[in-house]
Order: structure tokens, then C-alpha cells, then sequence
């Protein structure tokens, strides 16, 4: 394929990217790098610095793409009530951009990397991708209006994937961002042996789920033969972690004691969900997909990679 990846520096743009160019299709990279690093890129790669949510990136783009994958995002729910402007440019302008470009180009194949931001919280059951949609933060506000523009885009002919990715962890997520990411800001924190800060109450829950079962999702959907053309697929693990026992699952990884090991409470952050999992059903018909990354397994490669990064 000739494939177009929007933040294609990003932490899991840049392993598309890589997995892209291994399975030897052809890649077009667009990042800003306002969160990115450019060193993520490979070389193999075509790169052009641009922002999705500038209309002139759009006359600088190769014409003939076979799929554009669309990850360029600002994804942190904490920062998008700092500067909500900043937020709905990165995330819903750059979206009806590349939509309108997609529909001119008659892309046929798209795949969107939404949120589990999307959903209402603390639904006490696995969300599922009928589940009611009601975000906290205008960082899911913004990626539920994206995922409309897409649903546009397939009236028009385009085979549209829609993915709401759970949170996302592993290997290539640097630890220099504490405001997003639950794994790495933690992770940060025992990794420079300082006490764990917490935002929140212990008893908070995600669905915390691998890098490669991500891209191994995001890959499926490209190729996926069945369902519509436009898709709203869940990838997550289907697991209920909490907050208490990730920290745990860190401390053992890097050889700490739970009992022995400074962990502060303080309040929470703006609108912060309390908890969400999710139904996997959907991507396990559809894109022939399941996760395979255990949490243990996962965070033990992380620490790994973290250490010999550092």
C-alpha cells in the first residue's frame, strides 16, 4: 500500500510506521513535531513537517494514497481544559481537514484512532460500542465531533475504521510528559526513585492495553473485510486494572515493595473519568484481533526499555 500517517512521530504513530515499512508498503509521514520526535521517524520514510490543521498542508500531499492512517492528535484530557482552543485545533479542526482533503482525493480506506475519552464515565460494565456516549473532557468532545466528520467521509465511498484505543502503554512512550498517560507518569516517578504522586483515588480503574496488540489492531483495520463501511471499534484488553494495583505491577517490575514505597494522594485533575474498560467483542469478529500482551509481561518490557533508554 501507499499509506499516509498523521503523527507518524508520535508514540504509536511511529511504531505504524516502522511496522508499515517492515510489511514493505510505502510511507508518508505528517507531524508537526509538537509532540513527536523527529529521531522517531525512519529513515525509509517520506517526511513532511506540517500540521493537519493547516489548510496549505493539504497542497503538499502525494496524490494515489491507498489508506491514510489519521493519529496526529493532542491526547491528554488534562491539557485540553488549559488551552481548549490549542485542544479542538489539534484534534477537531486537523480531523474535518484531513476529512474534507480525504473526500477531494476520494481516499477509499481510512483508519481514525479515537478514545475511550468518548464514553460516559463509570458505566460499571465493559463499554461496549453501543455504550453511551458522554465525555469529561473537551479532548473527548473534540475526538466524538472527529469521528462525525468520518462518518461523513463514508457517505462519500471511503471504508472509514474508527478505533477507540483504551490506554495505551509500552516501549517508545518517554517518560518526560506527566500529564498523560497513566503507566508513564507512574512509571516516571518510581524510576527516578521519587514518591509516587496520585491524582485521584487508589480505587480509579482503566483498561490498560499493549502497544503491539495496538498496532496489530490498527494494521487489521486497514485490510478488514467485514462490517460496513463506516466502523466504531473498541481496542482494549477488556480488563478492569485499578490505579492501586498498576502502581503495584510497576514497583514489582523495577524491584520495589508495595508496603515499602512512597505513594502520595492528591486531588484529581479537572473532569477526570473515575473508570473505564472495554468490550472487545467487536474488534475480535471484525478485524480478527485479540490482545496478547498481559499487564505483567507488558510493564516488564517497558521498565526494560526505559532503563537502557535512559
Amino acid at each position: 500500500m501507499k499509506c499516509l500517517v498523521t503523527g507518524g512521530a508520535g508514540f504509536i504513530g511511529s511504531h505504524l510506521v516502522s511496522r508499515l515499512l517492515k510489511n514493505g508498503h510505502q510511507v508518508f509521514v505528517i507531524d508537526n513535531l509538537e509532540n513527536g520526535k523527529k529521531t522517531n521517524i525512519p529513515q525509509n520514510a517520506v517526511f513532511l513537517k506540517a500540521d493537519v490543521a493547516d489548510f496549505k498542508t493539504y497542497k503538499s500531499l502525494p496524490s494515489s494514497i491507498d489508506t491514510v492512517f489519521h493519529l496526529a492528535s493532542q491526547a491528554s484530557g488534562e491539557l485540553s481544559f488549559e488551552n481548549p482552543l490549542k485542544d479542538q485545533r489539534a484534534n477537531q479542526t486537523g480531523s474535518l481537514l484531513l476529512a474534507n482533503w480525504a473526500r477531494s482525493a476520494k481516499i477509499k480506506n481510512l483508519v481514525f484512532t479515537s478514545t475511550m475519552g468518548v464514553y460516559k464515565d463509570k458505566l460499571n460494565y465493559a463499554a461496549n460500542e453501543q455504550s453511551r456516549t458522554l465525555p469529561s473532557s473537551f479532548y473527548g468532545i473534540h475526538k466524538l465531533a472527529s469521528e462525525n466528520y468520518f462518518r461523513i467521509l463514508a457517505d462519500f465511498g471511503c471504508r472509514v475504521t474508527i478505533l477507540r484505543l483504551f490506554n495505551v502503554y509500552g516501549p517508545g512512550q518517554y517518560l518526560d510528559n506527566l500529564k498523560q498517560g497513566m503507566v508513564r507518569i507512574y512509571m516516571a516517578y518510581i524510576l527516578k526513585n521519587k514518591p509516587v504522586i496520585v491524582r485521584g483515588k487508589l480505587t480509579r480503574y482503566r483498561d490498560f492495553i499493549y502497544i503491539d496488540d495496538v498496532i496489530n489492531g490498527i494494521m487489521n483495520s486497514a485490510i478488514r473485510k467485514k462490517g460496513a463501511r463506516y466502523e466504531i471499534i473498541n481496542l482494549g484488553t477488556g480488563a478492569r486494572t485499578s490505579v492501586k494495583l498498576l502502581i503495584k505491577e510497576i514497583l514489582k517490575a523495577t524491584g520495589h515493595n508495595w508496603r515499602h514505597y512512597s505513594v502520595i494522594q492528591r486531588p484529581s485533575t479537572p473532569r477526570d473519568i473515575f473508570g473505564c474498560y472495554g468490550d472487545n467483542l467487536k474488534a475480535r469478529n471484525i478485524l480478527n484481533w485479540s490482545p496478547k500482551t498481559d499487564l505483567k509481561t507488558g510493564i516488564s518490557q517497558m521498565v526494560h526499555w526505559c532503563r537502557n533508554e535512559s
